[in-house]
């Protein structure tokens, strides 16, 4: 039989909460479902407080495990190897310390080195993935689950090295060890890896087949993703483009892990050879961008591959300046490589079409003047940069055509050369106050804010001119906006005290304000700014947001009569039924929460949706939410009702502050349904003492177990029961007790009874638990 290695964690999670490390045993709780789950920037902010509550709670296997997961996550599904493959040779060290060697994470760490390897150039590490891969393999046994995963990387090796025919008996080998043990082989990563080397063997319909079958219970929305995508690939290279199209993952997803990356570009290389897709600059821009993303994360092999593609398809349908972008990308990529294999020889075939096409090239306009160069205007936004480019070599100190060109190189994701463009331009001329606007913003947007304050700090802010100084307060405002919103909001009052009158500094201190939850502030500003202009819609909706908050109903009022909005109540609060709507908690630590609630006023709601057990209960509460819905009701269901493309009815709102709680008490009832008359009884004692009983099973919910001799099957009863701070939770647990001790078959509540600290009461409830198999 398999062994769970999940045994340990669970129980590792249980002597932590027993310990008082709640915040720890929920970071090993959350972080392997965080990175399965795509959800990657969670995952980022958990590790380094998790390694430090595992080091400072003395637990190295959890240290181990929390590492592990990070590496999983970066490597495994981002593909990032740059920086984390030290950090995975380390944690195979650390992993052979005495502290850590019976851990059973620690096989898995050898899968975190493999792929590190695989991911940097997997042909050029074929040999050292191999003897790694089954130097770990010799360790342990297909009872093992890690077991599978070691052989994957195995096999991974085998499909970079091209021995497609080993791979697949050494597959088949695998799934036959592991059906030894009664179990089913072929899960997990292997089904991808087998289709992969299906499809360069072109048995096509075989890969289909097997990818469709293919499933993994512990993978998340990750899996189902890379088979959704791989599955359109496939349908790509069969020739049946509309199909591929279908199942293709959207550019927003693909792009939240680079797992993705390499397959949808396969896919759309396909679809674009094969003229099913428009090739214009738009998608060669999303070629380019996974080439770079990939080249930053130390991908090597993966960004060549796409811009070798890139390069292609720009040469076939002539956008020259993105083919001579693909070419910079390739010349310093290749030289990265472990080994070339005919990288070199492949991309000079490449290279000498695009000589070619460059010399034959006829340009739009004639190059006598810079005016008429800056003056070009074409849909071939392409055809514009590479004129640029071509007119820098005449007129190399020309501030607007670098300014110009600079956007072309950001297009196409190589930020790093208009940088360079832009730097030597901002220092030749130090006064151009759009170019020092321009630089620090593309400083800002491309390179983050430690590259931006390593270059403005040096200003001497007394020699600046006062459109300089807006500009530099602008953009400092900018530069510490998600760090310090404080900080921010101080350079755009420095920046008001010179310019009082500019409509985008109002707006954005406005909002800097709300968040910082000065609202009174914010109130100010948006009024200044219904006051000072002419379209004021969405003035007047921030403005409400505030005034609600604040309570300030006569500003609400007046805002809402300007919007043509009517209520009952013509002055004091609004607090009306105004239909439903759903709304969305996010915060950066924890999985978005999305609430249906009952809209009581232009901007604010009372949440009537129910929160799972052990999940913090919002019921009751009511919130101000932000005028804009997250979400358009643009499409329609089979039976022609509007919906949004998630199939929701309701507009979505995003959460801006609650301003009343409740503090319901939840917990979980379970067991044989008693009877429509005793369940109404049930629900009318909990209602009298103000609890409210939300029944939460389907039809289908039945309890099976047995009676004497006789297996029985009951319709079942699963309920959510909602008690306010108000009731004391003993009188709930006797009202309960008194209640089902009429009833045929016993229900349980066993939350409360934890809750409460019964534990001769969870005793019974256990032994009700297992005989209804609850």
């Amino acid at each position: 039989m398999l062994m769970n290695i999940w045994n340990w964690v669970i129980t590792k999670e249980r002597s932590l909460q027993d310990a008082g490390e709640h915040r720890l045993a929920e970071i090993m709780d959350l972080i392997p479902s965080y990175t399965c789950g795509d959800q990657h920037h969670r995952v980022d902010m958990m590790q380094p407080e998790g390694v430090q509550l595992a080091r400072r709670a003395k637990e190295p296997w959890v240290e181990l495990f929390i590492r592990h997961w990070y590496l999983q996550s970066q490597v495994l599904h981002r593909h990032n190897v740059k920086g984390t493959l030290n950090e995975a040779v380390e944690l195979l060290n650390f992993s052979h310390q005495d502290d850590t060697q019976e851990c059973p994470q620690r096989i898995c760490v050898v899968q975190d080195l493999t792929a590190s390897y695989g991911i940097k150039d997997g042909p050029g590490y074929v040999e050292e993935r191999l003897h790694a891969s089954q130097e770990a393999l010799d360790q342990i046994d297909p009872s093992w689950p890690c077991y599978i995963c070691i052989a994957s990387e195995y096999c991974s090796a085998l499909l970079d090295a091209g021995r497609y025919e080993e791979l697949i008996d050494r597959v088949e080998f695998h799934n036959k060890e592991v059906a030894k043990l009664g179990e089913e082989g072929g899960s997990g990563e292997m089904p991808i890896i087998h289709t992969r080397a299906l499809i360069k063997n072109d048995r096509l319909d075989d890969a289909e087949e097997l990818l469709e079958r293919a499933t993994n219970d512990g993978g998340g929305e990750s899996f189902s993703r890379k088979k959704q995508q791989l599955l359109s690939l496939i349908s790509a290279l069969k020739g049946d483009y509309q199909k591929a199209l279908d199942q293709s993952l959207s550019f927003d997803i693909v792009v939240v892990a680079q797992q993705y990356f390499v397959d949808w570009s396969d896919t759309y290389f396909t679809l674009a050879k094969g003229s099913a897709v428009d090739v214009d600059p738009a998608l060669l821009s999303q070629f380019h961008y996974l080439a770079k993303e990939l080249e930053d994360n130390g991908a090597i092999r993966m960004s060549l591959a796409i811009s070798l593609q890139v390069l292609e398809l720009s040469l076939d349908n002539h956008f020259l300046f993105s083919a001579s972008i693909a070419k910079i990308r390739i010349v310093r990529l290749i030289p990265e490589l472990r080994a070339n294999l005919g990288a070199s020889e492949l991309a000079e075939v490449l290279f000498t079409r695009l000589t070619s096409a460059l010399d034959a090239h006829q340009h739009p306009v004639n190059f006598d003047n810079v005016d008429d160069v800056l003056s070009l205007d074409s849909d071939n936004v392409d055809g514009v940069w590479l004129a640029f480019s071509h007119a820098l070599g005449i007129w190399g100190d020309s501030v607007e055509i670098i300014q110009r060109l600079s956007e072309g190189y950001c297009y196409y994701s190589l930020e790093d050369e208009g940088l360079r463009l832009l730097s030597q331009a901002y220092r030749d001329n130090p006064s151009d106050e759009a170019l020092q606007f321009q630089y620090g913003l593309y400083l800002l947007n491309n390179f983050g804010r430690d590259a931006f304050l390593k270059e403005f700090d040096m200003l001497d802010q007394a020699s600046l001119s006062e459109g300089q100084m807006l500009n530099y307060l602008w953009l400092y405002s900018h530069a510490y906006y998600s760090s310090d919103k404080s900080k921010a909001l101080g350079f755009l009052e420095q920046y008001l005290s010179i310019n009082e009158n500019s409509v985008a500094v109002i707006e954005r201190a406005a909002n800097i304000s709300a968040e910082l939850d000065n609202h009174s502030d914010a109130i100010g500003y948006w009024t200044q700014l219904i006051d000072g202009c002419e379209d004021v819609n969405s003035f007047h909706w921030q403005r409400m947001v505030s005034a609600t908050i604040e309570q300030q109903w006569d500003i609400v009022h007046e805002s809402s009569n300007y919007l043509d909005m009517e209520f009952e109540a013509k002055e004091g609060a609004i607090d009306e039924d105004m239909g439903n709507v759903l709304v969305k908690y996010s915060t950066e630590d924890q999985e978005d929460q999305i609430f249906l609630a009952q809209r009581r006023g232009p901007v604010s709601a009372r949440i009537t949706g129910i929160a799972r057990v052990l999940e913090e209960q919002k019921y009751g509460d009511d919130i101000v939410f932000a005028p804009q819905p997250l979400n358009e009701l643009d499409q329609e269901d089979d039976e022609g009702y509007a919906c949004d493309s998630e199939g929701r009815y309701l507009h979505l709102f995003a959460v801006v502050k609650t301003t009343a709680t409740r503090d319901y008490y939840t917990f979980a009832i379970d067991g044989v349904h008693p009877g429509d008359e005793l369940l109404a009884q049930l629900k009318d004692a909990l209602a009298d003492i103000q609890c409210l009983f939300s029944q939460r099973n389907s039809e289908e919910y039945c309890v099976e177990f047995d009676e004497g001799d006789e297996e029985k099957s009951e319709p079942g009863l699963y309920a959510y029961v909602l008690a306010p701070p108000t009731v004391e939770l003993d009188d709930v647990k006797i009202l309960l007790s008194k209640i089902c001790e009429s009833l045929k078959h016993p229900l349980i509540w066993p939350s409360l009874l934890e809750k409460l600290g019964d534990d001769k009461g969870l005793a019974e409830q256990a032994a009700i638990e297992e005989r209804y198999n609850l």
